[in-house]
């Protein structure tokens, strides 16, 4: 693993991490001029320049060349029996091989680290007066070396792989929570939608009809009038519920009371009031449904009907429960005369309707009924009229 390009200044500003070697060759040459000045090593000029300068670019090298420099001054400690100058006492060698090591430890591969090791430390113990006699300590000063630059590389790692785990648990926990509220606000709206929508249909196609018979048929007129209050209150009860349970942020709205196929009869009084003919039919054994599919089930029956009220003139409507031994089918027929238009783009995998309008009411009820494990068709019917056709599981999803 390659080191971190950049590191922090005293001042806060990056710098480039070539400037560690820098740093470090810098030092070499430092205690060179000091042993110098005090007469530590019996060196000459040119030994002193030689030397320090071949170590000096062999720390400079170990960055990006570890190889290379670990190579280089191995082979000036080699040489120094050979060339008249002794490695003893100098701080200079020692701060250059330790360096060179520290480097092996953190950039390059275990046993790689351990064979340059083993190198630099045969090679520096030949240039000093006492090979064998200092081979142990050099060992143990080494290896110590290498062994922390090993461990804290490692624990470096880890804590940049934490790092990188803990950052994409934190973009997957974001996408997360904006699915959920994604899914929520669609939630919300569809349940708003076929409240209002439903409800506001039969309150004008009601409130128109008593205006027409107002002089006329004045007792009709107001039996119309009274339905359209007793739909306004249903649906003010049912959006009260819905706003208080998101206002709460509770599950009491999930564990009220929610429509279900029981209540389709005193949906379709209410629609027979505003005029419309609907006839209803079963056939098989009716089965206890699961709540969700239950809602599933009323909300098809109720979005349905409420497009034959606002697309088709009130014409007369058919429905059919056909229980069968897994799966209940709902089909609901008008004779109606609107022209079906393309619901808007839907998932990959759904099945494509057709709606009277804009598509937002049947979409709804395709997200509804794939939600309980359905499937849901919807389209015109030629010469004239619509057909929608539910199919729900009967048990739980």
């Amino acid at each position: 693993m390659v080191a971190a390009r950049w590191i922090r200044s005293p001042f806060g500003r990056p710098l480039p991490s070539c400037w560690g070697d820098v740093s470090m060759a810098a030092l070499t040459v430092a205690f060179a001029f000091v042993e110098w000045l005090g007469g530590v090593t019996a060196w000459t000029v040119a030994q002193r320049i030689i030397v320090i300068g071949l170590i000096a670019v062999a720390v400079l090298m170990r960055g990006r060349h570890p190889y290379a420099a670990t190579l280089l001054i191995g082979g000036v400690f080699a040489a120094g029996p050979a060339l008249g100058y002794r490695l003893d006492n100098s701080t200079a060698t020692l701060a250059g091989a330790m360096s060179i090591i520290w480097a092996l430890g953190a950039r390059v591969p275990l046993a790689v680290g351990l064979w340059g090791t083993v190198i630099l430390l045969l090679t520096v113990s030949v240039g000093f007066a006492d090979p064998v006699g200092s081979l142990i300590w050099n060992a143990a000063v080494m290896f110590a070396v290498f062994g922390i630059s090993r461990l804290l590389t490692s624990r470096k790692r880890a804590l940049a792989a934490l790092e990188a785990t803990a950052r994409e648990l934190e973009a997957s926990r974001d996408a997360e929570a904006r699915a959920q509220v994604e899914l929520e606000r669609t939630r919300i709206s569809r349940e708003l939608h076929d409240v209002v929508a439903h409800a506001v249909s039969v309150m004008v196609v009601q409130a128109g009809a008593a205006e027409s018979i107002l002089d006329t048929d004045p007792a009709r007129a107001r039996r119309a009038l009274g339905a359209v209050q007793t739909t306004g209150r249903e649906a003010l009860n049912e959006l009260r519920a819905m706003l208080a349970g998101l206002r709460s942020g509770s599950e009491s709205a999930a564990l009220a009371p929610q429509p279900g196929l029981a209540d389709v009869p005193e949906l379709l009084d209410r629609l027979r009031a505003s005029g419309l003919t609907v006839d209803i039919a079963t056939s098989g054994e009716p089965h206890t449904l699961a709540p969700a599919v239950d809602l599933a089930a009323y909300r098809v029956v109720q979005e349905s009907l409420t497009n034959v009220v606002k697309h088709a003139g009130a014409a007369p409507a058919r429905i059919a429960y056909r229980y069968g031994p897994r799966s209940l089918r709902i089909d609901i027929d008008d004779d109606g005369t609107a022209v079906p238009t393309a619901v808007p783009s839907s998932p990959v995998g759904a099945v494509p309707v057709t709606s009277h309008s804009g598509g937002l009411g049947l979409r709804g009820m395709r997200e509804r009924v794939e939600l309980c494990g359905g499937s849901l068709e919807a389209g015109p019917t030629p010469p004239r009229g619509f057909h929608v056709r539910a199919t729900l599981p009967l048990g739980s999803p």
